[in-house]
């Protein structure tokens, strides 16, 4: 029998990683060394929850359905109650209460054109008052608009919108509650409009006033933090919202208490955030304490940490590739001092304050160890395995093929191997078990590689490298080392030649298997390179 605060869990928290969605950018396989990789154990771990069809669903895989109470999506305030029967009357026959929730009906209903008739309708009859600043027009106002801009009738929209927000600041000032929801959504006609600088604007008017009416933690105000950090990340100020996002997670944590197992889904979704800025021990530690409140609240052998582990075996690997993408960039400067590197090419996006230099890792990050993100694996497999009954074919194998990957991409190859048999083992009973095979291990996957950065080919000259490329043929031995590596073509200077050859050897696959066993391949790779090198002591033309 499942507990209290277990079937609380279940039903509320998972819901609340719904807005974790739209920030989730898996990190590659493949590592680029012109700017910091990406952990490769990410790939097949954002994935999996997806294939997952569970008896007891981990948290992942029900965010995108259940609604969540206290984790709003800024997406979701026009949605209403569709218990509401249609009724058979035509629209003048109605009263205006009538007409409203006709109209909230059909658009839950995705019957726009009817929704938009109905609303106009009940519009009407409260403006054909004596009172041009009648009150009972707010309402009707405001589903208009969201009729309208369900119809991409946006400039329409943002007039209704106008002019509720002018009855209701009439009817209650400038800080009447009642604006939260019309100014959220005015904010956002101006994000589809690419005007983000606005829209930022009203997003902080609207949380103004949700402090003056609940307080600082309010939790009105969470559809305006969402909303306002999607403004924050299209325009690149990413220091805008990370600052954003810790306060989501503080109002939260008001809401509950620190420690509650309704935090859990907030943390999870901001360690998710953290870990798309390459914050990656701050999702390290997010990770951790999620772990440690399922554990106390729901016992330490419980299905919802799983999807934590995979998470936090994610952050690890992600912070250990990013220790060794520094170290070799250290080692390199210091056997090549005579040598300074310009790339005119844009980066990556990285926050510009102190936070972001305090993560950045020049030294050894606390908690990045290969281990580490091996035993959070190692224990996910533990809990999906004793509870195999309730978890598909499909999703044990995927967490199976993790394993193996960080296995590979640990050189420890031999356990690799058994791990992936393992997982191939596990879809015998699996329906689309011919599918999943193909899909895993029809031909080898690249985990790892470090694209070669520009070389000058002499001291006190440029080299640039547009337009340049090197492609090699190989072979993926069935252990998943690289080996037979032939230049096939290549119009980039020797040196660069050289060292895309050496990149290429050092790669690590997962290998192809046939009949549950892993075979040779051969491949090749076209790598194409763009940037300018300079010698240190080199002088720009004119100086």
């Amino acid at each position: 029998m499942i507990s209290a605060t277990k079937k609380e869990f279940l039903c509320l928290s998972a819901a609340q990683l719904a807005l974790a969605v739209f920030f989730l950018v898996p990190p590659a396989y493949v590592h680029a060394q012109d700017e910091p990789p990406a952990g490769a154990v990410a790939t097949t771990m954002a994935d999996s929850a997806d294939r997952a069809n569970t008896e007891v669903t981990p948290p992942d895989s029900m965010a995108e359905t259940v609604p969540a109470p206290g984790r709003s999506s800024p997406d979701a305030d026009d949605e209403k109650d569709d218990s509401i029967v249609s009724s058979s009357l035509s629209p003048g026959d109605l009263s205006s209460a009538d007409l409203l929730e006709e109209s909230q009906k059909m658009t839950a209903g995705e019957r726009y054109p009817e929704a938009l008739e109905y609303a106009l309708f009940a519009v009407e009859r409260e403006d054909s008052s004596e009172d041009p600043y009648n009150p009972d027009l707010i309402e009707p106002l405001i589903n208009l608009a969201s009729s309208q801009r369900k119809l991409q009738l946006d400039r329409q929209a943002a007039e209704s919108l106008d002019r509720a927000i002018d009855l209701i600041e009439r009817d209650g000032g400038i800080y009447d509650a009642r604006l939260v929801t019309p100014i959220n959504r005015a904010g956002r006609l101006l994000q589809q409009r690419g005007e983000h600088e606005q829209a930022i604007e009203l997003f902080r008017r609207s949380q103004h006033i949700s402090h003056r009416a609940d307080g600082v933690f309010s939790t009105d105000q969470v559809v305006a933090l969402e909303l306002m950090t999607r403004s924050y990340l299209t325009t690149g100020d990413l220091d805008a919202a990370n600052a954003t996002q810790n306060f989501r997670f503080k109002v939260d944590v008001h809401r509950f208490g620190r420690g509650s197992i309704l935090t859990v889904p907030s943390g999870v979704a901001l360690a998710r955030f953290k870990t798309n800025l390459r914050l990656y021990d701050d999702a390290r530690k997010l990770y951790v304490e999620a772990i440690q409140i399922t554990e106390d609240s729901l016992g330490e052998n419980d299905l919802a940490l799983v999807d934590l582990l995979l998470g936090l075996a994610s952050v690890r690997q992600n912070q250990r590739d990013l220790q060794d993408y520094h170290r070799a960039r250290a080692a390199q400067l210091r056997r090549d001092t005579s040598i300074a590197y310009y790339d005119y090419r844009p980066q990556a996006s990285v926050l510009s304050s102190d936070q972001a230099k305090k993560n950045r890792p020049v030294a050894r990050i606390q908690g990045a160890s290969p281990g580490q993100a091996l035993a959070a694996l190692k224990r996910a497999v533990q809990i999906v395995d004793h509870h195999r009954e309730k978890v598909s074919c499909a999703y044990r194998f995927d967490i199976y093929v993790n394993l193996g990957d960080t296995y590979m991409l640990l050189k420890k190859r031999n356990r690799g191997i058994t791990t992936y048999q393992k997982a191939i083992e596990l879809l015998d009973s699996a329906s689309n078990a011919q599918e999943l095979k193909e899909q895993y291990f029809g031909r080898p996957l690249l985990l790892q590689y470090k694209k070669p950065r520009p070389l000058p080919n002499a001291v006190g000259r440029y080299t640039n490298y547009d337009g340049t490329f090197a492609e090699a043929s190989f072979v993926v031995r069935a252990n998943g080392s690289v080996d037979e590596v032939e230049l096939v073509a290549s119009n980039a200077p020797v040196p660069m030649r050289t060292l895309f050859r050496k990149e290429v050897r050092r790669s690590i696959y997962r290998p192809r298997f046939v009949d549950g066993e892993p075979v040779a391949t051969a491949e090749h790779l076209r790598e194409e390179f763009a940037g300018t090198a300079l010698a240190a002591n080199a002088k720009p033309a004119g100086n």
